[in-house]
């Protein structure tokens, strides 16, 4: 909203990020909706998402000749969300941390592109900053990519540049942005993922005086036979 306020006081705010807001409301409204039934009853949330599925499923019948989505699975889906709320409401305490971690989250990534303005010595204002990132952000929702993969990087220097930012140092510094906030974590993810799925290494084999020390064990603790 903030970044909305700044591109609204600068006369910045054009087609392309109402149309990107609206459907982030219309995403956000929806999400809003399937919550409130989940909450209210499991068996309604069920009935709804099954109800969605049957749609979409005639709607592309044509195309594909098959079921795209399981009815059985949007019950089930529908009771592991039944699962959580009852969670929720024994632990309402414990509500307002995911909303903290939340903003926490944002406020950072709101510092690391203002440490790239600086970083760059490229002169910037706080709502340029805020501005630049609501950006961002928008298209990172709505964007068909996985996390903004190509939309945040090409629609974040022209609107940059439209906040009065040089369009050379607008694109260095979403380069340098979105190599913090994404490129490496992926990178590092990749590796420990990888890490994490190498078999444990083989154990060395048994010297002769090991396998001699064992056998002796073994016919220590063995039963005698009547």
């Amino acid at each position: 909203m903030a970044g909305f306020l700044v591109l609204v006081r600068r006369d910045r705010l054009d087609g392309a990020e109402l149309a990107a807001a609206g459907l982030l409301l219309a995403l956000a409204g929806c999400i809003g909706v399937v919550l409130v039934v989940g909450y209210r009853s499991a068996r309604q949330l069920g009935n709804l998402l099954a109800w969605l599925a049957h749609r979409v499923n005639r709607l592309l019948h044509p195309f594909i000749h098959r079921d795209w989505l399981s009815l059985s699975a949007a019950h089930e889906f529908a009771d592991e969300m039944g699962q959580g709320f009852s969670t929720l409401r024994l632990n309402q305490k414990h509500t307002a941390l995911p909303l903290v971690l939340t903003l926490g989250n944002k406020v950072l990534l709101i510092a690391v592109l203002a440490l790239s303005f600086l970083a760059l010595g490229t002169p910037f204002s706080s709502g340029t900053v805020v501005a630049g990132f609501s950006i961002g952000q928008l298209f990172f929702y709505v964007s068909p990519t996985p996390s903004g993969v190509g939309f945040v990087d090409s629609i974040l220097p022209v609107a940059l540049n439209t906040l009065n930012v040089p369009f050379a140092q607008a694109v260095l510094v979403v380069l340098v942005y979105r190599t913090v906030t994404f490129w490496l974590p992926l990178g590092l993810g990749a590796l420990a993922f990888r890490f994490l799925q190498k078999p444990l290494a083989a154990e060395p084999p048994l010297t002769e005086s090991q396998q001699v020390a064992l056998a002796g064990e073994a016919s220590l603790t063995r039963e005698p036979h009547d």
